[in-house]
């Protein structure tokens, strides 16, 4: 399903205030432990539960990370989705928006 086509008002809305949360930074960790922290306007909100298995997550803030897109690339292109949840839903834990 493209949500982004259908909610395109929610889906701005919800890509905005991941963005804002994690201050525009890339929030992946890498190997040594440090966060990547590329920051940019042009870095983008990732789902941490996938869109098809948790529909009714897809809008929710604490279900996104802001990634620059070499950190994207390598999670989701190169090393796979799985190995990565912990660490997303460990960061995004320290962020949550209540």
């Amino acid at each position: 399903m493209d949500w982004k086509a259908l909610y395109p008002k929610k889906w701005a809305e919800w890509a905005y205030n991941v963005r804002k949360r994690d201050g525009y930074k890339c929030q992946l960790l890498k190997p040594n432990g440090k966060k990547c922290g590329y920051k940019s306007k042009t870095n983008k909100p990732h789902h941490i539960y996938p869109k098809a298995e948790f529909p009714l997550k897809v809008f929710d803030v604490n279900n996104g990370i802001t990634l620059c897109q070499n950190c994207h690339i390598h999670i989701v292109h190169k090393n796979g989705y799985e190995m990565y949840i912990s660490q997303f839903i460990q960061t995004v834990a320290k962020n949550a928006v209540v």
